[in-house]
């Protein structure tokens, strides 16, 4: 009777689970949508310009 129980339980701690996940990603999917009709932008252009990174060693000059 015991194993019966636990089984139970797990199942819904998984549903419980998938739920909140669920819930979660509907939320980002909301959150990016508002963002996305309000115009607003998470990058802010501030004028540098970034480089690929390389293993070659700068000289002193530069």
């Amino acid at each position: 009777m015991a194993e019966m129980r636990h089984m139970i339980e797990d199942y819904f701690l998984i549903n419980r689970s998938i739920s909140t996940a669920i819930s979660a990603g509907a939320a980002l999917a909301f959150t990016s949508a508002v963002i996305d009709i309000g115009g607003q932008t998470t990058r802010v252009d501030n004028g540098k310009e970034y480089y690929p990174y390389t293993t070659k060693k700068r000289s002193a000059v530069e």
